[in-house]
């Protein structure tokens, strides 16, 4: 496995004011650690040894059920891929996607590390997870531009991904039903976000 990681921000942002949002999301995450425990199976999960999973949580500071939760979405193992419509593919058990190997070779990141090395695809999924959620400021937002990139996030949203994600999570996403028009941007409305 590579032994640097990608930064989480480029200079394009306010990094103060995504440094303390997401330290809001993770101090409420650090509330929830007893039930989170929960998430990880013992031993290895969709192939990747725990440890992996609890090192890129620590790395990136993304919470490791959000991890799992990603992992759950995805349904990759070490050795899937997938091809996408726009040709590109998705690689490992959190299925990320070639776009972001251009960045990720500058660290020792190859195509078939990213497809047959778990670990290190799980390092690559949390490090593009942390940055859509330094970029978005939003849990759910996060989860739709993982999935889809932040130019197609409503895609996410009307494939049922995020709705997915945050089903892992135990967050029911409600009221969506019964106006449709507040679906533009919905992890901007709180209204429809309900935690179990």
């Amino acid at each position: 496995m590579p032994d640097s990681f990608p930064p989480v921000l480029d200079n394009n942002g306010s990094l103060l004011h995504r440094i303390a949002a997401l330290c809001i999301r993770y101090l409420l995450n650090i509330l929830l650690l007893a039930r989170s425990r929960m998430f990880l199976p013992p031993g290895s999960f969709h192939g990747v040894p725990v440890e992996c999973i609890e090192r890129a949580s620590s790395t990136y500071g993304v919470p490791y059920q959000d991890i799992v939760a990603l992992m759950r979405n995805e349904g990759g193992r070490p050795g899937t891929a997938a091809r996408d419509s726009n040709g590109t593919t998705d690689l490992g058990p959190m299925q990320v996607n070639t776009c972001h190997l251009p960045f990720l070779e500058k660290y020792g990141y190859r195509y078939r590390t990213l497809r047959y090395n778990g670990c290190a695809n799980v390092m690559a999924g949390a490090w593009v997870f942390a940055r859509c959620l330094a970029q978005t400021g939003s849990l759910l937002a996060a989860a739709a531009c993982y999935n889809a990139g932040h130019g197609n996030m409503q895609a996410a949203w009307r494939s049922g991904y995020v709705q997915r994600f945050a089903g892992h999570l135990g967050i029911v996403i409600g009221g969506a039903s019964e106006n449709p028009a507040r679906l533009a941007n919905p992890w901007m409305d709180a209204s429809l976000v309900v935690e179990h």
